[in-house]
């Protein structure tokens, strides 16, 4: 289940202009730095990473 969660907070990291907080509840996680935990967890990156990278991108 906490799969799911991670993989549909990455889309929506990649896709919207939410911040980590809202993604993080959205998707239901109790509060944001446990779901950074996991994140990093599963995909050796934080949330902030990610958001960081894509914008440099783009």
């Amino acid at each position: 289940m906490r799969n799911i969660r991670l993989k549909r907070s990455r889309e929506l990291l990649a896709g919207t202009q939410k911040t980590i907080g809202e993604i993080a509840y959205e998707v239901g996680f109790s509060t944001p730095a446990y779901f950074s935990r996991c994140y990093n967890e599963g995909y050796g990156e934080t949330p902030t990473d990610l958001c960081d990278r894509l914008a440099t991108k783009g």
